[in-house]
């Protein structure tokens, strides 16, 4: 049986861009005192020493990656075992919160 995460981070915003699939334009998720890129959520729920999770309309629902026939992952919400919009029902994230992670830019 896998350990249970040592850190658990509560999303309270999203930054994204338009996308034919929503979820996958979801670039930056934040929360007090933190702020990660896709990528870095990504790779924390992976390792298994993270996990995060939304609070919409009093439930909490859990951020799991979703993987579709060899496309890039994305992020989205599971609440009784059913996949829901609560990382798009969360308010965007103030540009100025947003921290640039391509050291070119």
């Amino acid at each position: 049986m896998a350990n249970p995460p040592t850190i658990e981070r509560e999303v309270t915003c999203v930054t994204k861009h338009p996308q034919a699939v929503p979820h996958k334009g979801i670039t930056h998720l934040a929360g007090k005192g933190w702020q990660m890129t896709r990528w870095q959520v990504t790779a924390a729920i992976n390792s298994g020493g993270e996990a995060f999770y939304t609070q919409v309309a009093g439930r909490r629902a859990h951020v799991e990656i979703v993987v579709e026939n060899r496309e890039e992952p994305y992020l989205q919400t599971v609440v009784d075992d059913q996949w829901t919009d609560d990382l798009l029902a969360l308010p965007e994230c103030p540009i100025r919160s947003v921290v640039r992670t391509d050291p070119r830019r």
